[in-house]
């Protein structure tokens, strides 16, 4: 399931080769529980929904697009819930964005993976 998200997000993405396997952690964002992945291009985000059976499914890609991180995504869940997790998700701003995707990275080092 979560294989498939990922590959319909990237395929939103200008850069669809990427690969964004590594993770994940977990966060909160608006009233659910989300898993965070990083990319192998070091700059890109993958947010899934953890629990499709209380919110949804939602996918959100945080991306760079002219310099800046922009969050691009699809659910077929709860609407209030797609939205305050897009919201917060757009609140982090790029500073945000990127201590999210170190987070990610320095789980994968604290596991003893490969990043």
């Amino acid at each position: 399931m979560i294989a498939a998200v990922l590959l319909w997000a990237l395929a939103q993405t200008a850069t669809p080769h990427l690969n964004c396997e590594f993770g994940p952690i977990e966060r909160r964002y608006g009233d659910g529980d989300w898993l965070v992945f990083a990319c192998d291009d070091r700059s890109s985000v993958i947010v899934v929904s953890k629990r499709a059976d209380i919110i949804g499914t939602f996918v959100y890609v945080l991306h760079l697009r002219g310099g800046h991180y922009v969050v691009d995504g699809e659910g077929n869940g709860r609407k209030a819930s797609g939205d305050a997790a897009y919201d917060a998700l757009v609140a982090l701003g790029d500073d945000g964005v990127r201590r999210l995707l170190s987070a990610v990275l320095a789980g994968l080092a604290g596991r003893g993976e490969k990043r």
